[in-house]
């Protein structure tokens, strides 16, 4: 019975997150940009995502 309760116990504790996690892969779908935070002292990643029909020289300037 405390073997039952143990494995229930990890099992609501993450276990199958962590188990989950293991097959992830990347999604290429866009670019990912790295800038430098003077204010929060860190490199912080931004992922860009634009739709197909996009046009750089449809915008308005």
């Amino acid at each position: 019975m405390k073997k039952a309760f143990a494995i229930i116990g990890f099992l609501l504790s993450g276990g199958l997150t962590i188990l989950a996690q293991t097959h992830v892969q990347p999604l290429a779908i866009g670019v990912t940009e790295k800038l430098e935070s003077v204010v929060l002292r860190e490199t912080r990643t931004i992922n860009i995502y634009l739709p197909e029909e996009y046009n750089v020289d449809d915008t308005i300037t």
